[in-house]
């Protein structure tokens, strides 16, 4: 579903934060897999916005930020494939972390 030429963003402040090609996005989930062996995400809800973007919440623990964390997926997506991405910390372990 990723465009070759697709760019996956990962915001924020830590060592993996940085602009990703589709196959460096799959290295980096790799490395967050080997990272956070017991990270347990949750999906809250998933919405399209027009033809175009879908928007995912999630929570999570046992990932980077300590305790409960949220934050955002985004995808732009066009003519059926993933264009660009974001992944954007909300909230952890009660302040905001953007």
């Amino acid at each position: 579903m990723w465009a070759d030429d697709a760019v996956w963003h990962l915001t924020g402040s830590h060592d993996l934060a940085g602009d990703y090609s589709p196959d460096e996005y799959f290295q980096v989930l790799g490395q967050w897999a080997a990272r956070y062996p017991s990270h347990v995400p949750e999906f809250k809800d998933v919405r399209d916005v027009g033809e175009y973007v879908a928007i995912i919440s999630m929570e999570s623990t046992n990932g980077m930020a300590p305790g409960l964390a949220s934050g955002l997926l985004i995808y732009r997506v066009v003519d059926d494939q993933i264009r660009e991405g974001w992944a954007i910390p909300t909230f952890a372990a009660g302040r905001f972390a953007f």
